[in-house]
């Protein structure tokens, strides 16, 4: 295979987009994307008349109105899933028992156990795989495009690089989300439990949740004041402030919401050899202490670190990071990197197991919200699971 054959199972918003992408077709009112490398788009499924319509421009496309007809075709080595989140594990377990590769749209699902479902899926596939010899294994990975971003892939490896230390405190105010009623009111399944399993945590935030886990590591332990319906005609949640705790025993706050007009978008993240500050996600400063604060704290008084601060460069050095990426430039990173995963076994940005504690921790943070009570991370599947059912059905009546 010198080029992967990918469908698209879905084509919204964000399937038609990678449509467009995956063709290098042009998109009005953007700037030229560049169309990614060692994949072809050969087939797209949709029920939607229009999306019919609009496969028929694309050059090499065959249109299906059954996703399993497509899947089953021998049109795709891959897919790429955009359809609802409720319905991702489905659709990804019946291409993996297919033989087809699964690139999976962020949330990988809502409930942390239909992810689970998928991996063993997987598993499971590639269990019969390895016995037959007859081809590669299967890849499931998440698209979670924000991981390309070249400012958060150079601060993981400063973080793992240990230069700084040991993390000690995480807070970011991620409230640049606004939405007003109208965006609630174009769909009838958005911002709601019975169609999209949530709000925020499973729109807005998921990017910012796996970037918290890719930098910083899972959270042992969740605190979520959840308001559901804040300054919106919805019944889900659209503003959370969580507090994390971490194995280590630093600790944490994340900030979002969808009501906040001007936004914000601002991470800290302070270690005991120093501290790094991103503003918007595309600058940085990091500040690399002299000294250890442990030793400050045992050799420093008030006013000796008061007097210091008159002239920081005795207290620190400074490096800035600034980025300027082309939108639809990290969707090509995703695509090139999953077919480059397929072709020459290059690793995965992000894989279905990212993808499951992105949901665990999101899931985490509903059930907190919910009981009002901290919740260990990853949290009881079946407490989540039982608890969204019960909002679906008082959504129904």
């Amino acid at each position: 295979m010198t080029e992967v054959r990918i469908g698209i199972v879905g084509m919204g918003v964000q399937g038609s987009l990678y449509a467009n992408i995956l063709t290098g077709t042009s998109i009005p009112y953007m700037p030229p994307i560049r169309k990614p490398e060692g994949l072809a788009l050969t087939a797209v499924s949709s029920r939607s008349e229009q999306a019919k319509e609009f496969a028929s421009h694309l050059e090499g496309v065959t249109y299906f109105s059954d996703w399993k007809e497509m899947i089953d075709s021998n049109l795709c080595d891959a897919i790429v899933i955009t359809v609802p989140h409720y319905l991702h594990h489905e659709v990804a377990i019946y291409a993996l028992n297919a033989g087809k590769h699964v690139l999976c749209e962020k949330p990988a699902d809502v409930r942390a156990s239909d992810v689970e479902k998928m991996i063993s899926a997987r598993d499971k596939a590639n269990a019969a795989i390895t016995e037959s010899g007859k081809q590669k294994a299967l890849a499931l990975a998440t698209l979670f495009n924000q991981r390309t971003n070249p400012l958060f892939r150079r601060i993981k490896e400063l973080i793992a690089s240990g230069e700084l230390g040991e993390l000690r405190r995480v807070n970011w105010i991620c409230n640049n989300w606004w939405r007003p009623d109208s965006y609630y009111k174009s769909n009838n399944w958005r911002g709601t439990w019975t169609g999209e399993g949530g709000g925020i945590t499973v729109n807005q935030i998921p990017h910012q949740l796996d970037l918290l886990n890719m930098l910083c590591g899972t959270p042992s332990r969740v605190y979520s004041v959840n308001r559901y319906g804040a300054h919106r005609d919805i019944t889900v949640e659209n503003d959370v402030t969580v507090s994390l705790e971490y194995p280590n025993g630093a600790t944490g706050v994340f900030i979002a919401c969808t009501h906040d007009p001007l936004g914000t978008d601002r991470l800290e993240l302070d270690f005991d050899k120093g501290k790094i500050v991103v503003e918007n996600s595309n600058q940085a400063i990091v500040y690399r202490f002299h000294q250890t604060e442990q030793e400050w704290n045992a050799s420093l008084s008030m006013r000796d670190l008061m007097m210091m601060r008159q002239n920081p460069d005795n207290l620190y050095s400074t490096e800035e990071i600034k980025v300027n990426p082309t939108y639809g430039t990290e969707y090509v990173d995703i695509f090139e990197n999953f077919a480059n995963h397929i072709l020459v076994g290059e690793p995965l940005f992000a894989t279905i197991e990212d993808g499951l504690r992105e949901v665990q921790l999101a899931n985490s943070i509903q059930l907190s919200g919910w009981t009002g009570v901290p919740v260990e991370n990853p949290s009881s599947m079946g407490a989540y699971d039982a608890w969204l059912e019960t909002k679906i059905k008082e959504e129904k009546s």
